[in-house]
């Protein structure tokens, strides 16, 4: 019974390392995105934002711009950090606050594009503007409950 517990434990460690060895892949990919992204498109962003005047839409679109780089650099920051479980949980927590921070800001630029759009209509603002207010306390909800369901393990402790 032991030597199955233990073929049984190591087919999980080797399942979550798998695992995540899978996620460091998709970071990384999503970390080159975003770097041929600004390549691409850094030049015209300096042209056409960092030299207009700033409002609250700029400060938008920049906080949805470089909120994801801090992302990115504290995904991947994870993969190199020893961290006990509990700081992993707590690390995650934050990162995944920071990230419905970040989505629920991009949600704000999309209605002030449809907004503009519609040609300034009150009836869209106020329909979506009630929306996305309705939907922060259920962002909120359902942030705390992933995060508060999130598992940490130490995948390289030996286990006994």
């Amino acid at each position: 019974m032991s030597a199955l517990h233990s073929d049984m434990a190591d087919t999980d460690a080797i399942t979550a390392l798998a695992q995540q060895q899978i996620i460091t892949y998709m970071e990384t990919v999503s970390a080159t995105l975003l770097v041929f992204d600004w390549l691409l498109l850094f030049s015209d962003e300096i042209k056409h934002v960092w030299n207009s005047r700033w409002s609250f839409i700029k400060v938008l679109y920049l906080w949805t711009r470089y909120s994801p780089v801090a992302d990115t650099v504290l995904g991947l920051l994870a993969h190199f950090l020893s961290l006990t479980p509990q700081q992993c949980k707590n690390f995650d927590a934050a990162c995944s606050f920071l990230i419905g921070i970040g989505v629920y800001m991009s949600e704000l630029v999309f209605i002030w594009r449809t907004f503009a759009l519609w040609k300034d209509s009150k009836i869209v603002i106020y329909t979506l503007g009630s929306v996305w207010l309705l939907m922060f306390p259920m962002d909120i909800y359902f942030l705390v409950v992933f995060t508060s369901s999130a598992v940490c393990q130490d995948l390289y402790s030996s286990s006994s």
